[in-house]
């Protein structure tokens, strides 16, 4: 890939590590856009058990801005599944049986149901960030590197629906 030069925008879908948040810091040159879905720490909550690759909101803010990586979105994404019954829930995640087992949470899935239990949590962590181009202290140290050639639609095009997105055509 590098006969293609810098990588203008990264993704990282589930398969997320604060060293991929470095690797992506350190090629994309400044503006250039970083976007993870990763599992949120409430990601199968009911089994008492953390995924090592679960991010907390302020880890997950921590871990881009290290990484030179400007927080622009971070959202967690929710889901609950209810079960009318026993049976239900633990059918729902049969296909995923063996890796609970393995990991040990199976047996505390199994328990949870079995305690009247009748939910499973899905969460996400979802994170837009942007490479700063810092050179100095405070909100004014940035470098800008503007274009005199791009048009004002192209600009536009570039940009979010916020103040930032006001332009003039002299």
């Amino acid at each position: 890939y590098r006969a293609l030069g810098p990588p203008d925008v990264v993704v990282a879908h589930l398969c997320m590590s604060d060293a991929i948040a470095a690797r992506a810091g350190a090629s994309l040159p400044p503006g250039g856009i970083f976007a993870f879905a990763a599992f949120h720490t409430d990601q199968w909550r009911e089994t008492g058990q953390v995924s090592r690759f679960a991010y907390a909101p302020d880890r997950a803010r921590a871990v881009l801005s290290e990484a030179g990586l400007g927080v622009e979105r971070l959202e967690v994404e929710q889901e609950v599944a209810r079960f009318a019954s026993e049976t239900e829930a633990l059918a729902r995640v049969a296909a995923i049986r063996p890796r609970w087992e393995a990991v040990g949470r199976w047996a505390a899935w199994e328990r949870f149901v079995g305690e009247g239990g009748r939910t499973l949590t899905q969460s996400r962590i979802v994170a837009l960030a942007r490479r700063e181009s810092k050179t100095g202290r405070g909100h004014k140290g940035f470098s800008v590197d503007g274009d005199p050639n791009l048009s004002i639609a192209d600009a536009a095009r570039r940009r979010d629906f916020t103040i930032n997105a006001i332009s003039r055509d002299p």
